[in-house]
């Protein structure tokens, strides 16, 4: 599949978001690194906050540069199915 220069550089853009969001996760370890550690419950409770953390920098990527469009123009029209067989469509 060929992505045009446009869509990889949104990708690009949106990845970064992602990996910035995680980040922001990690930065728990520093700030609580009794609740958010590498035991059992705590990596569940650090996988929680990153993956929150991740959804949201996707999410305002999305919201800042919505996803670009095809170059494959228009749909095309739907004739209309009150018309009469045989009637040109607009």
């Amino acid at each position: 599949m060929k992505f045009s220069e446009q869509a990889k550089v949104w990708l690009k853009g949106f990845i970064s978001a992602v990996i910035s969001g995680l980040s922001g996760g990690v930065g728990c370890l520093i700030a609580e690194p009794t609740t958010f550690n590498f035991t059992e419950t705590g990596f569940i409770s650090l996988a929680k906050v990153c993956g929150v953390s991740a959804l949201i920098g996707a999410a305002n990527y999305i919201k800042q540069s919505p996803l670009p469009s095809s170059n494959c123009g228009p749909p095309p029209a739907m004739p209309d199915p009150a018309a009469a067989p045989g009637t040109p469509t607009k």
